[in-house]
């Protein structure tokens, strides 16, 4: 996504795209059933009005399904960049916080940055199988892991990056390959002949000053890192 002199930005699934038409999908679905189940909800309160409580009650359920859809396809990120520092050997990253269907008031979107060492990671790749009620569908996440301080068996944090591989997992690990190479053989900061990873709508959550100062300081092209 981006190349710092003293590191590289990478996405995660989120920056793949489609994410923002299921919402919106979503919101319409919300929607619609919220204004069926509404009218069929005013028919019962005439007539049985005990039965016609439980019909409103579902379709507020419906229209909060579609205030969270719309909530989550307007202030999502439209990528979650995950930056690694060679220079001082850390990785930061910025999760995701999924709003509240309760507490429609609360936005969710990009939560907090925190920075752990890359001494300290674990790389999985972990397979999905997704049925679609025709068919099973496998899709591939690579994750990076680091365990509890005190316990390092116990995952205190998880962070997918790159995209969803489907039906296999090399490319995803050519990716990680990539990155070591770059954090432990000083290799390059992005393969030769390939370009930098174009997001889709929404605001990029950025990292702090002191982060990017680390990193050393503003980005630069994919052309000015490939010069010698």
């Amino acid at each position: 996504m981006s190349i710092y002199p003293n590191a590289i930005e990478v996405g995660t699934p989120m920056g793949a795209g489609g994410k923002t038409v299921y919402l919106i999908l979503g919101t319409l679905i919300g929607l619609l059933g919220a204004g069926g189940i509404g009218y069929l909800a005013v028919l019962a309160l005439l007539e049985i009005p005990v039965f016609g409580v439980f019909v409103s009650a579902a379709s507020v359920l419906f229209f909060l399904f579609a205030v969270f859809c719309l909530r989550a396809a307007l202030f999502s990120p439209r990528d979650l960049p995950v930056l690694f520092n060679r220079r001082d050997r850390t990785v930061s990253f910025i999760p995701y916080v999924t709003p509240s269907f309760w507490r429609f008031w609360e936005k969710g979107g990009a939560g907090a940055v925190r920075t752990r060492k890359w001494d300290d990671v674990k790389v999985r790749s972990y397979k999905w199988t997704q049925f679609t009620g025709a068919a099973a569908r496998e899709s591939y996440f690579l994750s990076l892991l680091w365990g509890e301080a005190d316990n390092p068996r116990s995952c205190a944090e998880i962070v997918n990056i790159g995209y969803t591989g489907w039906w296999e997992d090399a490319m995803l690990w050519r990716l990680y390959e990539h990155i070591r190479r770059y954090m432990e053989e000083n290799g390059p900061p992005i393969p030769h002949g390939e370009g930098l990873r174009q997001t889709g709508t929404g605001k990029m959550p950025t990292f702090p000053a002191e982060i990017i100062l680390a990193a050393g300081g503003a980005a630069t092209t994919a052309e000015e890192a490939a010069s010698p």
